[in-house]
């Protein structure tokens, strides 16, 4: 996959900045899925160590991880990921498979 846009800076969890944000993101998710997805998971993570405290350490597994947009965030916050997928078309679709 080739993409040349990074994700922005994050902005407000709410309100129409984000709302805008993530619309922007998302009817450019099928030509430029990178950064729609690396938001998601970013969000998802925080979520996560919102709710139960940070992932470092953590096993976790990620079942339907398809690419691994989630497996690598939370990877980059120190948890200890499995990606499972039973779909190698997903697996496959940001180029090669997560490790």
């Amino acid at each position: 996959m080739n993409s040349s846009s990074e994700v922005s800076p994050p902005t407000p969890r709410t309100g129409l900045a984000r709302y805008h944000q993530l619309w922007r993101l998302f009817r450019n998710e099928q030509s430029d899925p990178v950064p729609f997805y690396t938001l998601m998971a970013r969000d998802v993570v925080d979520n996560l160590e919102a709710a139960y405290g940070p992932v470092r350490g953590k096993q976790i597994a990620d079942l339907g991880c398809g690419p691994g947009w989630y497996t690598r965030e939370l990877r980059g916050r120190g948890a200890e990921v499995v990606p499972i997928d039973n779909s190698e078309d997903e697996l496959l679709l940001a180029g090669t498979a997560p490790e």
